[in-house]
């Protein structure tokens, strides 16, 4: 099933996933170039180690890490059917990592059948669930179509290319007028 550009080679290529990772680079780059959204630039970063020391999947409970992973993980989720290597469903019946699946100790979230990570968020966008494992990248890419930062996103990604300048920023002061 296609999605434009978001399941070519090339791009999931240019933006591998990994078993730490799990799409998110996917992701990532799929809200900078095509939401116009800086996912990192979202929220402050904190490194009070006593913020950061849990271990119970911060991304998913520790509000620390949830601010960013909130809005990341869903679109990484909508990644699901695509490998490391960029094959749809490169093990038959999904794409999820050797690591998950296969733990040391024999303790696995893993169930068969299952497309995406159970300790991640569900796939989707904005507080939309994608309604199908089978082509969530499928709508995803109409999701993004239909949102008013895709318009922006792309005259900020070709302007530079056509007209061979570079856009200029708004100020970050309203009422400074230099």
């Amino acid at each position: 099933p296609h999605a434009g550009v978001l399941n070519t080679q090339s791009f999931l290529f240019r933006y591998p996933t990994t078993a730490t990772n799990r799409n998110r680079a996917r992701a990532r780059s799929t809200f900078m170039q095509f939401l116009d959204t800086d996912i990192e630039a979202s929220a402050p970063r904190t490194t009070d180690a006593l913020a950061l020391a849990d271990t119970n999947n911060p991304t998913l409970f520790n509000a620390n890490c949830t601010v960013c992973h909130a809005t990341l993980d869903p679109m990484a989720g909508a990644f699901q059917n695509y490998s490391e290597a960029g094959n749809f469903r490169q093990a038959g019946l999904d794409s999820l990592d050797y690591f998950y699946k296969h733990t040391d100790d024999g303790k696995t979230l893993y169930q068969f059948g299952d497309t995406w990570y159970r300790d991640m968020r569900t796939p989707g966008l904005v507080r939309k669930t994608a309604p199908s494992a089978e082509n969530s990248l499928q709508w995803i890419a109409q999701q993004i179509g239909q949102d008013p930062r895709f318009a922006r996103a792309a005259v900020k990604f070709w302007w530079p290319s056509i007209i061979g300048t570079e856009l200029l920023t708004q100020p970050e002061v309203q009422s400074d007028a230099n």
